[in-house]
């Protein structure tokens, strides 16, 4: 079986018979479904595909498909949480690596979130340990988001844009958002 990285959508090579493993592409160590049926497996992959396109609502309804069959699977209730805040990994251009950003603001903790605590229930060992280290950055982005809307004037539209590209360059993108 096959499973791909839900940061990229490269090819995930599991790591000694555990349910981690490590992106062939971009070299992401994540957590893995803990089941060997080739139709979850193929099930994680579509939701993972239309998360990596934020089609999160969409992404949502496979989540739950999947926990309908098997409500033991803590990366589906991952994938969910991911889902609700809207999260997408992107490339950090200091440290080339792949990290959570948000695309759906919530006012509330991902920590204290009820599909987190049934995660934190589920896990252990190093696998609870990557999920928690994804929930607190997520949450210190979430924070982030929150802080600044807090001292903006209320908006009815919101423009996205990345900044920056890979070389640290400003993006047209950047550029046609500021003329906007």
């Amino acid at each position: 079986m096959i499973f791909k990285c839900k940061m990229c959508g490269g090819d995930v090579e599991p790591i000694n018979n555990t349910n981690i493993g490590k992106c062939l592409y971009c070299k992401s160590i994540m957590t893995l479904p803990t089941s060997d049926n080739e139709k979850i497996i193929n099930l994680y992959n579509r939701a993972n595909d239309l998360r990596l396109s934020n089609e999160f609502d969409k992404a949502k309804e496979i989540y739950e498909e999947i926990l309908k069959i098997d409500n033991n699977q803590v990366e589906a209730h991952w994938g969910l949480l991911l889902c609700k805040y809207g999260v997408e990994y992107v490339d950090d251009i200091r440290t080339k690596k792949k990290v959570p950003t948000c695309h759906r603001t919530i006012d509330s903790s991902i920590l204290n979130d009820v599909e987190y605590k049934l995660i934190q229930k589920k896990a252990y060992g190093e696998l609870l340990e990557l999920y928690e280290k994804d929930a607190e950055y997520i949450d210190k982005v979430q924070k982030r988001i929150l802080k600044i809307s807090e001292n903006e004037d209320p908006y009815d539209i919101f423009i996205c844009y990345k900044e920056t590209d890979e070389n640290g360059n400003r993006t047209e993108d950047s550029v046609i958002a500021e003329d906007i």
